[in-house]
């Protein structure tokens, strides 16, 4: 298998789009071949970019392990189009859905959102007994 060549102006990679759409189709062993070589080629420009972002190095390994894992589980890259532009802009915008997704699952948690709602008790009471105690109030206060 051939190797992507990397630009001379960038630390990205020119992709290979045959390599891209031999990882998006399902079953065969050169599809995970193909995946694995993306993960290799992709993996530290975007745990880069995680870090220029202000994530720890833990948890930029973990969104950007996180990412690859829900790429894979989703079939993503079958999203991935030449006609649309760079692939790396693609892996780009998709990391930060994800990182975005991530970062409001967590802060949900921790305001116990996975937690059910509770209301404080009350009393129902009528529309007769409201206007009788606006009544009241409205009297009181003359």
């Amino acid at each position: 298998m051939e190797k992507a060549q990397p630009r001379k102006d960038s630390h990205c990679v020119t992709t290979r789009w045959s390599l891209v759409i031999d990882a998006a189709s399902e079953g065969d062993t050169q599809a995970a071949s193909s995946l694995a070589a993306l993960c290799e080629i992709y993996w530290l420009p975007l745990y880069r970019y995680l870090r220029r972002t202000g994530k720890n190095s833990q948890d930029a390994e973990d969104l950007v392990q996180g990412f690859f894992a829900s790429l894979l589980e989703k079939n993503g890259l079958r999203l991935a189009d030449q006609e649309q532009g760079r692939f790396r802009a693609f892996l780009l915008g998709a990391l930060k859905n994800y990182a975005a997704k991530e970062w409001r699952k967590d802060h949900q948690l921790k305001r116990g959102a996975s937690k059910p709602a509770r209301f404080p008790p009350f009393e129902i009471v009528s529309v007769g007994q409201k206007m009788d105690l606006k009544r009241e109030v409205t009297a009181f206060t003359i």
